[in-house]
């Protein structure tokens, strides 16, 4: 059985090129069923999850449908912005984070933050090179318009939620435990 592999170790946020990527043959016992058999379904696509330069690369692998498969019904892939750059690069796919929204300060002086999304799992962290894939979200490295790019596995609720708080709030994540 033909099964695709990483040529290198391949990080998540990178497009991937033919470059990236061979075919190698293995027992079909051998192969994960989730295994890419060809190039089609993975070049040009972000990676989702580090891939080590030999290992079979699956569907999960790269930013797609799949990331969602396992994790529940009813869930959707949400591109977000958060205002700190810095902060997204401290998560990594699987994460398990939740999502602020600051407001500026109103007439009295006083800020405000509420939680947008709790307890969303982390399918990507786009990186600044990423620019290919059905998710793209432009430049990830924050330098036009300030911040970078989580993708989150989250609720079609939560994904609106999102949406309307990225309009006039400052995004920030917080990482949580278990």
């Amino acid at each position: 059985m033909s099964v695709v592999v990483a040529r290198r170790d391949l990080v998540p946020g990178m497009a991937l090129s033919t470059d990236d990527v061979d075919l190698a043959l293995v027992p079909a016992a051998g192969a994960p069923p989730d295994a890419v058999t060809s190039f089609d379904p993975v070049v040009g696509r972000a990676v989702a999850s580090v891939v080590r330069a030999g290992e079979t690369i699956r569907d999960r692998d790269v930013v797609s449908a799949a990331l969602l498969s396992g994790l529940g019904p009813g869930l959707v892939a949400s591109v977000v912005r958060i205002s700190d750059d810095a902060a997204t690069a401290l998560v990594h796919p699987g994460d398990v984070i939740d999502i602020l929204a600051a407001s500026a300060a109103d007439a009295t002086g006083d800020a405000s933050a509420v939680v947008i999304a709790s307890r969303v799992r982390v399918l990507a962290v786009p990186t600044s090179s990423s620019t290919a894939g059905p998710f793209d979200p432009g430049d990830a490295s924050g330098s036009a318009s300030g911040g970078g790019v989580v993708v989150l596995a989250t609720t079609s609720e939560q994904a609106l939620a999102l949406a309307g708080a990225a309009v006039g709030a400052r995004l920030s994540l917080v990482l949580r435990g278990g």
